[in-house]
């Protein structure tokens, strides 16, 4: 009688109880008291066995197909942080009500990528043979792959192949991505890890969890997905235009990365200053043809790559000769003291680099970061887990990194931070709203480490330089902001024929004196932020009163902030409503929320990934916002806030001016200020 072995899926007598073929011990535990345990049967043929890998948000297991009877991979959407599992049982476990929602949308995203790969029957793409929902989670049944993958192909060989080899394996590549390409499909993760050398010397493009639909037009719809030395520029954006050229550079990138032994410059580093050589000056052996191929397919204008595989390939079999495009002169940097940063960077870079770190890039906001695989720690009140739970969450399946949510209750929150701050138990990132300077002795320079590395900062974000110049709050980064709005009921108000200079321009129409109506009302918060109006604090009130009194018909006038403006407009009670903005020469200030610190006592690696995983939050702010139903704010990033502001185009408008309502919201914003 014969059994089979849960690790190699091979079969042996049952009276040995260690595998004869590979060692495995029959009834062994699972490597991770969350895996599925070796022998559980899934969709009533598949016999999991042990798991190959595990990352962020899946976990890889070999498997037997009973019916089909061969070896399969069998991938189980599992993402850190979101989900878990009782050992010894298969149902997945969701850590909390609000969690549901995004693990169903991860699911989704999930099964889109196996039928992605359903499109598909070429022999140089991993196979799909099934995928099915169980266990309160999502499967995708594959092609069992028996080799390595490209990047251990090349770490095998010392980094680096001879030229014919390159050659070789990029048309099996170029391949499978003309199928791809040919449903419209693009990849967006091709890079050595996602190429495997197969031991029947086949080669094949495996992990579409990144891949999406594309048109070659400009798109929004796209999330931010890189690979550090592989991604192109367009694809560290989430509106640009992506195509086949896209996964194109990406292929450029790992045979330059073959034919030399060294990974290329990143594409946005060569943004700023592209320094990247011609493969055939790092390796003479590379002959001119292939050194131009693959520098055309990393051009840095996507109209100047290869725009299909079958260009590619004609090219690498000689029937095309390949131009090397000339390099674009570098964007030069607007900030001050770029030599000294850019002089430390290298010093760093340099000492790191002897003592055999790995560096990379990861996005347009950074110049450079090591990679780190230990805890990161984000501490934050309990009332606001789900919401930064869900940032969290995208961070680490866009980049594959896990990033731990510490929920502590509202009342102990700050306590607890401070507590630990400075300690080897510090939070690596933390919410520090009602935190001090003082109190922030431990955290680091948001300003230098953070703000310094955000691409053109001023352009791109409303107030933060401004915040950052008076040199008074340098240990936490503001995300999001509010600002005065001035409301006229214009049933009771005397209609204004022109922008408001001052409080005392508010008068009340035959009908508001008719109904005795108050003057104006202005919120208690946003007294001192609207200062410049000259306005009466007697007649200031509490949120809960403003909002009552105006839709109540009791205020002909409210001096609000847009978190009201959101509430009243949303409450759908009619009024002929109109928003009144000041006079340019009126400031109006501006007032910070969701402030976000990093630990300056942590190791070096872990604060490059936290520093990295801000900025992540301030480029990406407006989408949580919404869908959190958090509108009451705004993010400080001015593209976030065009797209933000967009939904409320209407009902932003003032009578007073011809443009539609976002163009003067984002006019008004220009004028605000941080003080008078």
């Amino acid at each position: 009688m014969k059994k089979r072995c849960f690790n190699c899926m091979k079969e042996y007598e049952e009276q040995y109880e260690v595998c004869p073929h590979c060692g495995y011990v029959d009834g062994s535990p699972p490597a991770e008291a969350y895996h599925l345990a070796p022998g559980e049967i899934l969709n009533h043929k598949y016999i999991v066995g042990t798991a190959i890998d595990s990352g962020g948000f899946g976990i890889i297991y070999r498997a037997w197909d009973a019916q089909m009877e061969q070896v399969v991979a069998i991938k189980e959407y599992f993402p850190n942080g979101v989900v878990s599992r009782v050992p010894g049982q298969n149902d997945v476990i969701i850590y909390s009500g609000k969690n549901r929602e995004v693990f169903r949308k991860g699911v989704d995203r999930f099964l889109v990528e196996a039928r992605n790969m359903a499109e598909f029957s070429q022999p140089d793409i991993v196979a799909l043979y099934d995928y099915f929902e169980e266990n309160n989670t999502a499967y995708i049944v594959m092609e069992y792959l028996d080799g390595v993958s490209f990047k251990e192909y090349l770490k095998e060989r010392g980094g680096q192949i001879p030229s014919e080899e390159v050659v070789d394996i990029t048309l099996h590549v170029l391949a499978a991505l003309e199928e791809i390409h040919s449903h419209h499909i693009i990849h967006r993760d091709i890079s050595p890890d996602n190429i495997f050398l197969c031991s029947n010397h086949r080669v094949k493009v495996i992990d579409f969890g990144a891949a999406r639909f594309s048109s070659g037009e400009e798109s929004s719809n796209f999330s931010t997905i890189v690979k550090p030395g592989y991604a192109p520029a367009e694809q560290y954006r989430t509106k640009s235009r992506q195509g086949p050229f896209t996964d194109l550079y990406a292929l450029g990138a790992c045979m330059y990365q073959a034919a030399t032994g060294e990974k290329p410059q990143e594409s946005l580093a060569r943004a700023m200053h592209d320094d990247l050589r011609p493969p055939k000056e790092l390796n003479p052996e590379v002959p001119e043809y292939l050194s131009d191929i693959i520098m055309k397919a990393m051009a840095m204008d996507e109209d100047e790559r290869f725009q299909s595989s079958e260009e590619f390939m004609k090219a690498l079999k000689g029937h095309q000769i390949a131009k090397t495009p000339a390099k674009k002169k570098p964007k030069k940097k607007r900030k001050k003291g770029n030599s000294v940063l850019k002089m430390a960077v290298a010093v760093v870079l340099t000492l790191l680099l002897c003592a055999g770190a790995f560096w990379g890039i990861t996005n347009h906001t950074r110049l450079v970061k090591m990679g780190y695989s230990g805890k990161i720690e984000f501490y934050v009140p309990e009332s606001k887990k789900d919401y930064y739970g869900e940032v969290v969450n995208d961070y680490s399946i866009d980049y594959d990194k896990e990033i731990s949510i510490v929920p502590v209750a509202d009342e102990k929150y700050k306590e607890t931070v401070l507590e630990k701050l400075g300690t080897k138990e510090s939070p690596a990132i933390f919410v520090s709203d009602d935190f001090s300077q003082k109190e922030l002795a431990d955290a680091e320079d948001m300003e230098k480490y953070v703000v310094d590395a955000i691409e053109d900062s001023e352009e791109n974000f409303y107030y933060l330089n401004q915040y950052y110049k008076k040199k008074q709050d340098e240990k936490r980064m503001p995300l999001s902001f509010n600002v005065p709005l001035i409301l006229e009921n214009r049933n009771l108000g005397k209609a204004v024929k022109k922008a408001i200079n001052d409080s005392s321009e508010f008068a009340l129409s035959a009908k508001g004196k008719k109904a005795q109506t108050e003057l104006y009302q202005v919120k208690d918060s946003v007294v001192d932020l609207s200062s410049g109006l000259h306005i009466d604090t007697k007649n200031s009130v509490n949120s809960k009163k403003g909002i009552r009194k105006f839709k109540n018909g009791e205020a002909a006038y409210y001096i609000t902030d847009w978190a009201d403006y959101h509430k009243i407009i949303e409450s759908k009670k009619y009024m002929d409503l109109d928003i009144l903005y000041p006079d340019k020469s009126t400031k109006m200030k501006v007032d910070f929320s969701e402030y976000i610190s990093i630990s300056s006592k942590i190791n070096v690696q872990a604060r490059m990934e936290a520093e990295d995983f801000v900025m992540y939050m301030a480029l990406n702010q407006s989408k949580y916002l919404m869908k959190e139903e958090r509108e009451d704010r705004l993010p400080l990033n001015k593209e976030a806030l065009k797209r933000f502001s967009e939904t409320w185009t209407i009902n932003l408008a003032s009578s007073l001016e011809k443009d539609d309502g976002r163009v003067q919201f984002e006019n008004y914003l220009d004028t605000c200020v941080l003080d008078n």
